[in-house]
């Protein structure tokens, strides 16, 4: 269960990093946002979702088929706030938000630059689990965030992952050509509220940084 200390670090975390403060990362570092699906045929996945560990305990106590999404991570040096300290483990559990997709619903999951080290995204249902470790070195994170650039210039759009046991990096799996045409059906269906827009052009903002940095001087990467 999320605490709500760690909800109101979250929300000045990502406050901070959209207006790029003193203490942000040296590089931008846009969203990667994703969906999990049951197969390449793009099917929602099976079971209720587990939105928190207690849903999640419930879900288990009462045999009730379930799978969830959470995420792990260390705290970098970088980091500038309390109570947590630099080093600290972080475990979240991952709610989502609903995204159509013609008649099928998925689950859209999104991972904001933290001040963190070794993150793994951990998809779990039954006693099967699926990890996925994320970037941090900012080419690395640049080289999986260009596939998204392509499909759209003007908002962010997913990867579609197809749920399978293992552990693998965000990189393979998004360049895992199965899931193109879904992909690019989700890219055609932006969701519109009162922050949207502002969310669009701040993206715009960090991705044109990092296109500029990259193509102008490939192969270099800022220090930590």
């Amino acid at each position: 269960m999320i605490h709500a200390s760690v909800v109101q670090w979250c929300a000045v975390l990502f406050l901070l990093s959209s207006q790029r403060s003193v203490v942000a990362q040296p590089m931008p570092q846009p969203d990667l946002l994703f969906v999990v699906v049951e197969d390449e045929q793009g099917r929602p996945m099976r079971g209720a979702f587990a939105e928190d560990a207690s849903t999640k305990h419930l879900y288990q106590r009462s045999g009730v088929r379930h799978w969830s999404v959470s995420v792990r991570f260390t705290l970098s040096a970088a980091h500038p706030y309390g109570p947590e300290q630099p080093g600290d483990k972080v475990y979240w559990t991952r709610n989502g938000t609903p995204l159509r997709a013609g008649l099928r619903t998925h689950r859209l999951f999104h991972f904001i630059d933290c001040w963190c080290t070794d993150v793994v995204i951990e998809v779990v249902r039954g006693e099967e689990r699926m990890l996925i470790d994320l970037p941090h070195d900012p080419a690395e994170r640049w080289a999986v965030l260009q596939p998204m650039w392509s499909r759209s210039t003007a908002y962010a759009t997913p990867e579609v992952f197809v749920f399978r046991p293992g552990r693998f990096t965000y990189a393979e799996l998004a360049n895992d050509p199965a899931c193109d045409r879904l992909e690019a059906r989700l890219a055609r269906r932006h969701a519109t509220d009162m922050d949207q827009q502002y969310r669009d052009a701040q993206w715009q903002r960090q991705m044109q940084a990092l296109d500029v940095y990259f193509g102008a001087d490939q192969g270099r990467v800022t220090p930590e």
